[in-house]
């Protein structure tokens, strides 16, 4: 008698079987057969922290937050003193350029290439970020910033605090503001910056940033710190800086260390896309930034042992004597560049881009002994006693030698051009800040602080899914599962159709991922890998969205994998609805602006895995792809052993590891490079080994691997709550 598929609410049958993220199940559960280890450098996942973390966080008041930072940047702090700068009547002490700073630091680490970096995590007051030299003396504005965390609690992240002290700055220098995406939460460690690379030694984590993003040239071949091309796939030309150095190009120990402004043009343009600026947000930013503040180089001396070194009293500086070492306001050393770009570094106003297009600018070295900018003896403003204490960096004067960003320079430093370079930076610094957010969905409201702008383009904002009764799952779900047994529709193909969809999600940046069904839309569609597949899955796809045109093709997609994966393994699976999709054509927001979906999985870079030889490396790549996907080891052995990353086998269970594990030595001729990374990498390996042996342990970590990968992109609803989803049980 064949057997009924049965599609019922979860809540009916959760004793049935749970197939939730393995890492939210409760010691109450009891225990399950998995092997869920987290891999090295994976993103902390603290399941229950987290849920505490949001509770608390909607009843953060905003409001006194944001006044406490006020009256924070108006202060003066024995412990690390304001900058007090100005002229006549524009002087005063404030903390505005630090919490800049901070904020920016925070944020310009994020990536584009593997979703990594970002104040998201928090992870500055983490090695190796905390001891990053663009981010020399950010641990005193961390310490300052402590009684404020302290007396708001849990609910307030450290990295929704950087970021709001910094927005705080821009404000109450009389800055714009667009809004502030609140609801980050924080990492216990800095693990997840370890890919962004250490500009010192640090023992407590292998090298494998070195290993799997060195700083190569163009050509791939390695290069000194300060070259690093985006071929690297780091975010930075120089390993610990967040863009290039502002000294200049070939400034380093065997550089020509004779800087010239138009040089770090193209490293200024590279660095800025890896990070999804173009050229006006580029320049926006780095004007926009140094209108404010100061950047530091009191003497011939240095910042003092980083916090790797001397954790206790770091940064403690070398210039001035007594109370005042190393202190505002006079001897403070950061970056070595002794700079203040305008006459009131603590206003809002054009002057920077006047100074840069109405001045002629020369190289010398300052007090810090370090290259920047002055302006020439003898030319206009070299004798006016405020303009000639003025300064610029290498890289700021860069933007008047290149024609797209002069262009920009002279509108933004005409009158008519106030309003315009306004409006770009409140958009550009909202970007900046929440970029490594993702989708809007993921954004909070600081209700009385700050508004939460409307969704823009970058931030993936889906429409609205359309209502669909749980009776209308069933039927589609037993209407799959028939198609599955006339032979209608491959169950192979399916549960292949619903990875490649899924696949897609970055944990880093959380994007990608089904929701949206982008896999329908170029360029997805075109990826090698969904060539054939796509089109194949579509048409019996279509069938069933004829019939419920109120059925997102995300959530069918899902739905019919999910089924498929059940009758395959006899096992059971909760299914998550309520997806939508973006809409095709072109100009659709798909097509155009959802940059990240130009993205292939990570786990089929071409470069890296599919095309690479094999060796130690291209295996260490495939696991960085597990980190990048944000699932574990275990987790892709199961996946892998289920798809065979693109097999058409009709049944999912661990009969392809137990042919696998009997193949070292003797493996079949022309095996793929998952073959050879699950037979000879150490780790993978022994979780082949664990799969082959117990096909129980298997299936396990398989339904909750594609859980996991299913529903991480579904930040709008709590998908580990049965009851809000769909048991799938084929076993009745």
């Amino acid at each position: 008698m064949a057997r009924e598929f049965i599609v019922l609410l979860s809540a009916v049958l959760l004793d049935v079987g749970q197939a939730a993220c393995p890492l939210t199940a409760s010691a109450a559960s009891g225990p399950r057969l998995t092997s869920y280890a987290l891999p090295a450098g994976h993103p902390p996942v603290r399941r229950d922290s987290l849920a505490a973390y949001q509770k608390t966080a909607r009843g953060i008041d905003w409001v006194q937050t944001k006044a406490d930072i006020v009256s924070l940047l108006d202060s003066d702090q024995a412990s690390w003193p304001p900058d007090d700068l100005g002229f006549g009547s524009n002087k005063k002490k404030s903390y505005i350029g630090l919490f800049v700073r901070l904020a920016w630091h925070c944020s310009g680490s994020y990536r584009e290439s593997d979703g990594r970096g970002g104040c998201e995590g928090g992870r500055q007051r983490f090695e190796p970020e905390l001891s990053w030299k663009d981010n020399v003396n950010l641990i005193h504005a961390h310490q300052l910033l402590m009684p404020i965390k302290i007396k708001h609690g849990l609910g307030l992240s450290w990295g929704d605090l950087y970021i709001l002290a910094g927005t705080t700055a821009i404000e109450h220098g009389g800055g714009p503001v667009l809004g502030f995406c609140a609801g980050r939460y924080d990492d216990t460690d800095g693990g997840s910056s370890v890919a962004l690379g250490a500009n010192c030694k640090w023992p407590e984590v292998p090298d494998w940033q070195q290993e799997l993003y060195p700083c190569v040239n163009k050509e791939g071949f390695p290069t000194p710190t300060g070259n690093c091309s985006n071929v690297s796939g780091l975010g930075a030309s120089t390993i610990g800086l967040i863009y290039v150095n502002p000294e200049g190009k070939e400034v380093y120990p065997g550089g020509t260390n004779d800087p010239k402004p138009e040089e770090s043009v193209s490293d200024i343009r590279d660095t800025f896309l890896r990070m999804s600026m173009n050229d006006s947000e580029t320049a926006a930013l780095i004007g926009g930034g140094h209108t404010f503040g100061k950047s530091h180089g009191a003497c011939l001396g240095n910042a003092g042992d980083a916090p790797i070194k001397n954790p206790v009293n770091p940064y403690h500086g070398t210039c001035g004597s007594g109370p005042s070492q190393g202190k505002a306001p006079n001897n403070v050393f950061s970056s070595g560049l002794e700079v203040q770009w305008t006459s009131a570094p603590f206003r809002w106003d054009q002057e920077y881009w006047q100074n840069l297009l109405n001045y002629t600018w020369e190289r010398f070295t300052g007090p810090g002994g370090h290259f920047q900018m002055r302006i020439k003896p003898g030319t206009r403003g070299a004798d006016d006693p405020i303009k000639n204490k003025l300064g610029m960096f290498l890289t700021d004067v860069a933007l008047t030698r290149d024609p797209v960003y002069l262009d920009l320079v002279k509108k933004w430093a005409a009158p008519d051009g106030f309003e315009d370079i306004t409006n770009l930076f409140s958009h550009t610094w909202y970007k900046l800040t929440a970029r490594d957010r993702g989708p809007y969905r993921r954004c909070m409201e600081a209700t009385g602080a700050f508004p939460l702008p409307p969704p823009q383009d970058w931030q993936m904002d889906l429409p609205a899914p359309k209502p669909v009764s749980v009776d209308i799952f069933k039927a589609l779900a037993r209407m799959i599962s028939g198609a599955i047994d006339a032979g209608q529709a491959k169950a192979p193909d399916l549960v292949r159709m619903g990875f490649q969809c899924a696949s897609t999600f970055r944990h880093t940046d959380h994007r990608g991922g089904c929701n949206g069904a982008r896999i329908l839309n170029e360029p997805q569609i075109s990826f090698d890998k969904n060539k054939e597949l796509v089109p194949a899955v579509k048409k019996v796809l279509d069938t069933f969205h004829d019939r419920f045109d109120d059925v997102s093709y995300a959530d069918l997609i899902v739905l019919a994998g999910t089924v498929a994966a059940a009758k395959m393994t006899k096992a059971s699976f909760l299914f998550c609805p309520g997806r939508s999709d973006v809409h095709d054509g072109p100009d659709s927001y798909a097509s155009l602006r959802d940059r990240v979906n130009r993205f292939p999985p990570a786990i089929h870079d071409k470069k890296n895995i599919l095309n690479a030889k094999v060796s130690q490396l291209t295996f260490d790549y495939v696991k960085d792809a597990a980190r990048i996907m944000g699932i574990t080891n275990s987790q892709l052995s199961a996946l892998f052993g289920g798809l065979a990353l693109g097999s058409g086998r009709p049944v999912l269970d661990n009969s392809y590891f137990k042919h696998l594990m009997t193949q070292h030595g003797s493996h079949a001729k022309g095996p793929s490079i998952f073959d050879m990374t699950f037979l000879y990498d150490p780790i993978l390996s022994a979780m082949a080994q664990s799969h082959a042996e117990d096909n129980e342990l298997f299936v396990n970590d398989f339904v909750e691997a594609w859980t996991v990968l299913m529903n991480a992109d579904r930040f709008e609803i709590a998908c580990d709550d049965p009851s809000n989803t769909i048991m799938i049980d084929v076993t009745a």
